[in-house]
């Protein structure tokens, strides 16, 4: 099963889809599974079912940190250069899927069924090619 499959796979077995993105993931680079799950739970629905930045960009983003963030403040190259790669999967994800926000993606539960695993799926081949 590929990473995009078990995400999806996920999310249709009752993971949100930031928990399918995170979970499908986080062990390659360094979290255990539950660990992922967790830290991704509360950006559900857009951030706690506000709807507002899809739960998918949410936990693209968790995961980029983890490979690429920074623990020194001073260190300003660091920052810049994560900058650079949030916002080239921002550019992506929004080509990819029209918005980075959740009430845009999917206007009605019929659209929730198809456009959240393609927003799923795009967030997870992003990061397995650009991130990995």
């Amino acid at each position: 099963m590929t990473n995009q499959e078990k995400a999806v796979n996920m999310y249709q077995n009752g993971y949100s889809c930031a928990q399918a993105v995170m979970g499908s993931l986080c062990e390659q680079l360094g979290m255990k599974f539950d660990e992922g799950v967790k830290i991704a739970s509360p950006y559900c629905g857009g951030i706690a079912g506000t709807k507002d930045i899809c739960g998918a960009v949410n936990a693209a983003i968790l995961l980029i940190s983890l490979k690429h963030g920074y623990s020194d403040a001073g260190n300003d190259e660091a920052k810049k250069a994560q900058n650079e790669i949030v916002k080239k999967f921002l550019e992506y994800f929004k080509e990819q899927n029209g918005s980075i926000h959740c009430r845009d993606i999917f206007t009605c539960d019929e659209d929730k069924k198809t456009k959240c695993p393609a927003a799923i799926m795009s967030a997870v081949k992003y990061i397995e090619e650009n991130i990995f």
